[in-house]
């Protein structure tokens, strides 16, 4: 069993997931300043099991 980051606060309710963010496309810089809401990532079909 994987333990719980001390910083991580959970929210009831919420799907949760962990994200790569595209340093040159400043995504992170976006979700902070409120010009993105959300990451949207589609797998590649070469990965599909």
């Amino acid at each position: 069993m994987t333990k719980t980051a001390e910083w991580y606060q959970g929210k009831a309710g919420r799907a949760e997931h962990l994200v790569y963010l595209n340093k040159e496309a400043k995504e992170l810089e976006k979700l902070i300043q409120g010009d993105k809401t959300m990451i949207i990532r589609g797998q590649p079909a070469e990965n599909h099991l």
